[in-house]
């Protein structure tokens, strides 16, 4: 059994294996702050015994943080990841498989924001003994 003895589960990522058949395909989605992803992909037999995947995918979005001291915004997320997978056979006992995988994040961190203040912490913290050192 996957993920068996693992404290809070386990998750099994399986990429999607170069077909038999060319194909391909593309889709986009469009959500709050001018979020937009775009996944494609394209695959196929390249010659006889190769096959190859290539998938990318793309997420651009607008910022959501404002700030409340001056005219700025942050939290913009602009990142982009991409597979390649080639299957050889070489013979009909012999296999290679490659999986290549890349990403890049250029977001926004993510500002730090005010919740509360804690007069509690405060008034029970150990009181401070000033102590003079000599040389």
């Amino acid at each position: 059994m996957f993920g068996q003895n693992s404290t809070g589960g386990a998750i099994n990522y399986i990429a999607r294996k170069p077909t038999n058949e060319f194909s391909a395909g593309a889709v986009a989605s469009y959500g709050t702050f001018n979020d937009f992803i775009e996944d494609a992909y394209v695959s196929g037999p390249i010659r006889n015994g190769v096959r190859v995947r290539l998938a990318l995918r793309d997420e651009n979005s607008g910022a959501w943080q404002y700030s409340y001291t001056r005219n700025d915004t942050n939290g913009r997320t602009h990142q982009l990841a991409g597979r390649l997978l080639v299957d050889w056979d070489a013979s009909s006992t012999l296999k290679f498989q490659l999986n290549v995988n890349g990403w890049q994040d250029k977001s926004d961190p993510l500002a730090l924001q005010y919740l509360a203040f804690n007069q509690q912490a405060i008034s029970n913290a150990p009181e401070v003994k000033h102590i003079l050192v000599r040389r």
